[in-house]
């Protein structure tokens, strides 16, 4: 074979092997593929995770997308004014029997500002009695002795009677309610977070929900004045306020996504 003819076959040859070689390249194209196929898929896992697409930002709060406040059923309600009976919740100890039952509590000089001689409070069941009647007791006295040295005003009760005689040293519940004299900023009860961190609600803020402290007042069975913290016409989650206090406390403290 003359020479010119064997480096063309040389040639051919080489040519051949590489085209070869690019057509072993299939594979690797395939599990390139396969990896954006996975990654897809988990970010579709991801999205599905519900709570996985929350996101923090301090100063903001917590953000989620639309899908997930719908199935989380997220619900508001909007801070208001409205007349809120005030009701103290106290414990009293029976003192005297004869000739008329009294009872005494103790309360602090903030709470004791609230009151007048001459109201009404409600005895539910004796603490710790079975089957005792209900009755009613009235404020008599508010001596003041105790406040300077102790910070405690007394608070002295006329027991009403009831079928079973009072003992000396019982405990009773007693609740008393002063009616409304002027508007007072409230929010639902259920809106209001107790934490070892303080008092909290969960407040409107744009798209997110922005954790506020607040002080709290007086209270009904459903409705509980705001005396610091949010203002009549903002808007506080009323639930599931639990669920996006467990999802910050991921989010912030548990290495979750946030900003």
């Amino acid at each position: 074979m003359k020479p010119t003819r064997f480096i063309a076959f040389l040639i051919v040859l080489t040519l051949g092997g590489l085209v070869g070689g690019c057509g072993k390249e299939g594979p690797k194209h395939s599990e390139s593929s396969t990896d954006d196929a996975h990654a897809e898929g988990h970010d579709d896992h991801d999205e599905e995770g519900g709570e996985s697409s929350a996101s923090f930002k301090a100063g903001t709060g917590l953000a989620f997308p639309p899908e997930v406040l719908a199935a989380m059923g997220v619900s508001t309600a909007e801070v208001e004014e409205r007349l809120l009976p005030l009701t103290i919740d106290l414990f009293a100890q029976v003192y005297a029997t004869l000739p008329s039952p009294r009872a005494v509590a103790l309360v602090s000089p903030a709470s004791a500002r609230n009151l007048t001689v001459g109201l009404s409070a409600s005895l539910p069941d004796a603490v710790g009695q079975v089957g005792s009647t209900a009755a009613t007791a009235r404020l008599t006295e508010i001596p003041r002795t105790l406040e300077t040295a102790a910070h405690q005003v007394e608070l002295i009760f006329n027991l009403a009677a009831r079928p079973e005689p009072y003992q000396l040293g019982e405990t009773l519940k007693l609740r008393l309610r002063i009616a409304p004299d002027t508007p007072r900023v409230t929010v639902p009860r259920a809106a209001v977070l107790d934490t070892a961190l303080g008092t909290f609600v969960y407040v409107v803020n744009g798209e997110a929900f922005l954790r506020t402290p607040v002080t709290t007042g007086a209270m009904d069975d459903d409705t509980i004045e705001i005396t610091d913290g949010v203002f009549e016409g903002d808007t506080v989650v009323i639930s599931p306020v639990s669920q996006l206090w467990l999802t910050e406390l991921r989010l912030t403290k548990g290495g979750g996504h946030s900003h």
